[in-house]
């Protein structure tokens, strides 16, 4: 069976967006999809308490929230991995069928048709009680395409499970 892949028109807005620098992107036009899905993770990736460590105080979130884009280099640097997440989105979105970005979280059962641990020769399952190794910390999405298609997610094991 030969599955077709078809580029969709959203793809080409993409590669201009790719050569641009994120700042001058969202500085351009903050409403932007690529401008509101930099303002939404950042409010999900980096929490108020973790803001109040890293600056001492919330303004950049405030910054935000009002719709701005700072440009301090903590969020240039943000706005550098967004614009790589959120091109990667476009593309899997490009295709006919699109491909889907699938997450694990902390704590999710180590399924090994659909994650690989980064560390190599880890010990998956405890033989004594029977317990599957843990995700602690997820590293890259997996993707899946139609039924037989998985890119594996990369994951680090939670350490009580690590040998």
């Amino acid at each position: 069976m030969h599955q077709q892949t078809q580029l969709h028109p959203p793809l080409f807005s993409s590669a201009a967006i790719r050569a641009m620098d994120p700042l001058d992107i969202v500085s351009q036009n903050p409403s932007t999809s690529f401008g509101e899905f930099c303002k939404v993770k950042y409010m999900l990736i980096i929490d108020q308490e973790m803001e109040e460590i890293i600056f001492g105080d919330l303004e950049q979130r405030s910054h935000v929230v009002c719709g701005g884009h700072p440009r301090t280099h903590f969020y240039q640097a943000f706005l550098r991995l967004a614009k790589a997440v959120w091109l990667l989105h476009r593309l899997a979105h490009s295709f006919d069928p699109a491909i889907e970005v699938f997450q694990v979280t902390r704590g999710d059962d180590f399924l090994d048709d659909y994650m690989e641990s980064v560390v190599k020769d880890e010990v998956l399952m405890d033989d004594e009680s029977n317990q599957k190794a843990k995700v602690g910390l997820m590293v890259m999405p997996g993707f899946v395409s139609g039924k037989d298609h998985v890119i594996k997610s990369k994951v680090y094991l939670q350490a009580d499970r690590c040998v």
